[in-house]
């Protein structure tokens, strides 16, 4: 399918309703690239109803916003913590933004926090679906990878590890079971993951499936009126790439009648395999295949990256969305490759899977699993040089003039610099065939330099033009403005530098705003993103 025609045939087309959830919903997310979880439920793209003129700094007259923010790390806490923002609908600056805790006393607030204003993870009963396998179950019930939520703000969706046997690492993996809170009522069920996660694998004829786990996170998406858990997969590939972890996504069923089902891809697996659907084990075609390679260790560029890994390449984002012209899309990130890729949709698109646009700075490597070189696709090479250290989550964006953009967090600018937010243009072109061409999916882009170091996780997206929230991730140097050490949290930043076939046009950085996670009892409490 050509999908740069498809895009350009439908701009004249209205604009449809978003089917992508979180256009309308309550959205939140955690994950640990540290074996560190934390989870941000955000009203992101749901306007409460809440309509008044406040001073935030600009006009009382103005109409204002709010949004609900909610954290909770596995660190020292285990209940969600909420901040809420308040901004005008043309928030163009930091100070814009008012931070300070929900208003409960307003009822459209209340009622949109519902039973979640103080949801306590740590609270859990086994359901008889998984005490019928008589298992040792965990004693840490709070989620493992990703909440988000559902149609109509009604339920809460959460990767958990139940079972004391499902792995726990420092790699961001694993969960086995999704828990669902209902908002209004505050019941509680649970889908068994793990379980059809394997099958799935065990279907396509995957050798290591028994040991595939759902892992770091997973998005919402409808399909003929039911609900999927898109998610992200890390299994042991054993056989082909000499015992390296690698990633798959499953799409599993959330909701009676079909909980707990593997919903198949256009194409008819039951599986969306990196490797296996659009990757390469060789080195000359490295563009439009993400490059692996058959041995267990990576060495990646000791001036880059100073570890090995053997995982390939430690998938720690997704988003299901479709564009205002009507098109469905995928789109992933991996850490130890440190780009986002857009792809067409395995489950709502026909035809085979085709890699759109990639973003980011993979590296290029030998049959050995030796880094030999870089790509910069779609940034600079002497603006922004490698990204070091990883790069986590993505966010899609519909502005109402038209651009439409992906957001992601770069865990560390430069070799000594802090993490960064980066929002570039989707910009779906024809496939190059003259590989001699240096400058593949080039695009617009908004660079964010963020007053702290992520070591890991993180997560950021843009409140409007210009203006961005962050999560801090895991990190130790997480301050205040005025210069108080925060255990983290989130910061809202303005941009820093705008690309546009150059990077001239940077500005001076106005003052960021944070806020702090209280409820821990840890000097560092990690956050993922900001959804």
């Amino acid at each position: 399918m050509n999908y740069l025609h498809q895009l350009k045939k439908q701009q004249s087309l209205p604009m449809k309703p978003r089917e992508h959830f979180k256009f309308y919903n309550l959205i939140s997310s955690i994950n640990s690239s540290a074996g560190l979880l934390f989870v941000l439920v955000l009203m992101a793209m749901v306007h409460i109803g809440v309509s008044a003129p406040i001073n935030v700094g600009s006009p009382s007259s103005a109409t204002f916003r709010n949004q609900l923010v909610a954290m909770v790390p596995n660190v020292g806490g285990t209940t969600l913590q909420w901040v809420q923002l308040t901004f005008p609908p043309n928030v163009s600056t930091v100070s814009d933004v008012q931070m300070t805790k929900p208003d409960l006393s307003n009822p459209k607030i209340s009622k949109s926090l519902g039973t979640w204003s103080a949801l306590d993870f740590s609270v859990y009963t086994t359901p008889i679906m998984l005490d019928k396998i008589n298992a040792t179950y965990s004693e840490d019930y709070i989620p493992q990878g990703t909440c988000k939520i559902g149609r109509n703000n009604s339920k809460l969706y959460c990767f958990a590890r139940i079972l004391e046997s499902t792995p726990s690492s420092n790699t961001g993996c694993c969960a086995d079971t999704m828990r669902v809170f209902d908002k209004a009522t505050g019941e509680e069920y649970s889908v068994d993951l793990k379980s059809n996660v394997q099958k799935a694998l065990k279907t396509d004829g995957l050798v290591g499936w028994d040991t595939g786990f759902p892992s770091h996170t997973f998005d919402l998406m409808e399909k003929n009126g039911r609900m999927y858990a898109v998610s992200v997969v890390r299994f042991n590939s054993t056989n082909v790439m000499n015992g390296s972890y690698t990633d798959a996504i499953v799409a599993v069923g959330l909701e009676d009648g079909w909980k707990g089902s593997v919903l198949a891809t256009s194409e008819g697996r039951q599986s969306v395999v990196m490797y296996r659907d659009f990757g390469t084990f060789g080195d000359s075609d490295t563009v439009y295949k993400i490059q692996f390679a058959q041995v267990e260790n990576i060495e990646f560029d000791k001036t880059m990256l100073n570890t090995t890994q053997n995982e390939q390449w430690h998938e720690n984002g997704i988003e299901s969305f479709e564009t205002k012209a009507g098109v469905p899309l995928l789109a992933f990130t991996h850490r130890w490759m440190a780009e986002v890729v857009l792809i067409s949709h395995p489950w709502l698109s026909s035809g085979s899977i085709e890699i759109l646009q990639r973003f980011g700075t993979p590296g290029i490597f030998d049959k050995s699993g030796r880094q030999v070189g870089t790509h910069f696709f779609g940034v600079s090479a002497v603006e922004d040089g490698p990204f070091y250290s990883g790069l986590h989550n993505v966010y899609y964006t519909s502005y109402p003039d038209g651009r439409e953009t992906l957001t992601c967090l770069v865990n560390q600018q430069g070799r000594q610099g802090n993490s960064a937010v980066y929002e570039f243009d989707i910009n779906i072109v024809q496939k190059e065939q003259d590989y001699a061409v240096t400058d593949y999916f080039s695009t617009a882009y908004t660079q964010v330099k963020m007053s702290y170091h992520a070591d890991a996780m993180g997560g950021g997206r843009p409140l409007g033009h210009g203006v961005y929230i962050a999560a801090s991730g895991m990190s130790s140097n997480f301050f205040s403005p005025d210069g108080t050490h925060l255990s983290g949290g989130i910061e809202i930043a303005s941009w820093s530098k705008s690309c546009n076939g150059d990077c001239k046009a940077n500005k001076v950085v106005e003052p960021y705003a944070a806020w702090d996670y209280t409820l821990n009892t840890t000097i560092v409490a990690a956050f993922y993103d900001p959804f």
